[in-house]
């Protein structure tokens, strides 16, 4: 528990999923979930410190189809090509997670007003499905480069401090703001950029698929843009 309360603490995202047992045990997965943000995070920075690579990351494409629970061994295979580094998160067999970074180089991108003001979250808001395709507006980048880097110090030398910030608020985002409260992380594309452009992170919900309780949320935030 305490690398679970370590990613609440820096990222903010205290999601019941990943800290209540009570709640846990309610869910689907029947058990307290680590965040799919965290299983990236510690994949990543795993596979930066025996890599020789000095390419430039300018995509990441994750998926997270099953949830990992806290006390779960998990292997991670590297099925990586001339042009992409695939990652490949399992247990007995079964694919966790899958992670892809695209090489190449990164552009300055704009796809949202930059001038929405950014409002915090304390605790996860509950909002009617039939009101999440109305959902846009900006929060805080988590302010934790300091414990990042303690954590994860070759994921941060490889992407930089401000992208894998960026990325630790896609789990605000998802777990306290929108969806929130009963959501579950299925993944992210995005974009890395060269240089940072605004300060918070922008979303907007494009597209809600009510039967499947599927939720897709346009981000852009100063170091990446995407889904």
């Amino acid at each position: 528990m305490d690398e679970q309360h370590f990613f609440v603490d820096v990222s903010g995202d205290r999601n019941p999923i990943h800290i209540d047992p009570i709640a846990a045990r309610r869910s689907q997965a029947g058990g307290l979930i680590v965040h799919g943000v965290h299983t990236f995070l510690r994949v990543l920075d795993c596979y930066a410190k025996r890599t020789t690579s000095d390419e430039t990351i300018s995509r990441i494409k994750t998926r997270f189809n099953k949830p990992v629970l806290i006390d779960d061994t998990v292997s991670v295979f590297d099925v990586s090509t001339s042009r992409r580094i695939c990652l490949r998160v399992e247990k007995n067999g079964l694919n966790l997670a899958s992670i892809v970074l695209e090489k190449g180089s990164r552009h300055n991108t704009t796809v949202m007003a930059s001038d929405i003001s950014a409002t915090p979250v304390s605790s996860p808001r509950d909002i009617p499905l039939t009101e999440i395709a109305k959902c846009a507006g900006a929060i805080p980048i988590p302010d934790s480069a300091e414990a990042i880097k303690t954590k994860f110090p070759n994921a941060v030398e490889w992407l930089g401090i401000d992208a894998i910030l960026n990325i630790v608020g896609l789990s605000t985002l998802v777990g306290m703001e929108c969806p929130g409260l009963h959501s579950l992380f299925s993944g992210f594309d995005v974009n890395l950029r060269p240089e940072k452009i605004g300060a918070n992170l922008l979303y907007r919900v494009n597209q809600l698929q009510e039967r499947y309780r599927l939720t897709k949320i346009s981000v852009e935030c100063p170091s990446l843009y995407g889904t």
